[in-house]
Formats: structure tokens, sequence, C-alpha cells
């Protein structure tokens, strides 16, 4: 066993070795106090209800592994700290978020924050519009390749046709552009049937007589 006065001074030097410690930390810290973060842009700054997309957020002072809130209705789904300038964050708006602008904050682990006003805009999706078919007729029996051509199309829209025709293919080409194979039961009666796109949001357009059945 060490003597009581050697005991003695082991455990002073370990007080004192702590103690100079803390003042290290403490001089340090007021010395270089935490870094706030800042941004400076956001890109883009806009998307619509039910987008999954990647954003880009410009700036300085971030610090590895922080943390972003875009706001209510967006969801921060994977964060990436590229560096002290850039993070890359995917974001899922939700199909109940609100339109309209949000603000976009990054907090250090330090805890200091930034917060960039309207940095980020939820914007909602416009109706489908259908403005023309191509061919607009066929004859009962018959199965016809068909285009149809309008505005704010979404991939994964329906198309309906009425009474007596089948869809039996769809294909997104881009949003103004859909092509459908359908067949015309060959007992159905012959007339003027309504055509309708809905969108995978659920908004739609009907063009009203947009389709002719011919008799054989």
């Amino acid at each position: 066993l060490l003597p009581k006065q050697t005991t003695m001074m082991v455990v002073v030097a370990i007080a004192a070795a702590l103690l100079i410690r803390c003042l290290q930390v403490l001089l340090a810290t007021s010395l270089c106090p935490p870094k706030k973060p800042n941004i400076d842009r956001v890109s883009p700054k806009s998307s619509f209800v039910g987008d999954v997309l990647t954003v880009y957020i410009w700036g300085d002072n971030f610090e590895y592994c922080p943390r972003v809130n875009f706001g209510s209705g967006i969801s921060v789904k994977s964060l990436s700290y590229e560096n002290e300038e850039l993070l890359i964050v995917e974001i899922e708006i939700e199909s109940y978020a609100s339109v309209g602008k949000q603000d976009v904050t990054v907090i250090n682990p330090n805890g200091e924050s930034f917060e960039k006003n309207k940095a980020f805009e939820i914007e909602a999706r416009q109706p489908p519009k259908i403005d023309d078919l191509s061919p607009d007729s066929g004859r009962q029996g018959e199965t016809v390749d068909l285009r149809i051509e309008g505005e704010d199309f979404q991939e994964g829209s329906q198309v309906s046709f009425g009474a007596g025709i089948i869809v039996l293919h769809t294909s997104y080409i881009d949003a103004t552009e859909i092509r459908a194979t359908i067949d015309i039961s060959s007992n159905t009666s012959s007339g003027k049937r309504n055509v309708t796109v809905v969108n995978t949001d659920r908004q739609e357009d009907t063009k009203n007589n947009g389709f002719t059945i011919e008799k054989k």
C-alpha cells in the first residue's frame, strides 16, 4: 500500500489535471464560440404536393450531422452532409401538406440554428386538361390505339371511355400526352362517349362526347 502522503499527492495531481482541463475547455469555448449556421439558398425552391425530391441547401458553418426542418407536411427522408457549405436532403411532401411557403431550418449539433423564412414553397398541382383525341372514333368490335393530348397529365393517370369500352393499356408519354389501347365491345350501342383522365392526385378532366363509337 502507498503511504497516506503519497496517496494524497496522487489525488491532488488528478484533481489538478481535471481542473486544468476544465479551464482549457472553458477558455476554448469563450475564445471560439459555437458556429451559427447560415442558409444562403435552397434549390429547387418549390415543388408539388405528393412529390419526393432532392433539395440542395447552400450556406456556411454547417457542422457534421445537423438536423434540417422544412415545416409542417414535409418529411426529411435522408440528409447528406457534404461540407460546411452544402447539405443534400431528400424530402417528401405529404398528401396533407398545405399549399404555401415554408421556413427551412438548419440545426447544428452544437445547438446553434438558422431559419430562412419562406425558403421553400409547396405548390398545388393543376388538374389535367384533355384537348384532343386521335383517332376520336372507332367501330363496334374494334381494338383501337389512340393518343390523348392535353396538359398536366401525371404518370399513372387513369383513362376511361364510358360504357362498352374497355381500356386494355395506357402509357404516360409526358405531361401533354397519354397513349391508350381500347377494346370496343361488338354489342355496345353506337354513339358518342365521354372521355375522362384521372390523375394520381385524383384531379380529373372529362371531354364530353370526346369519342364516337360507329356501327360495324
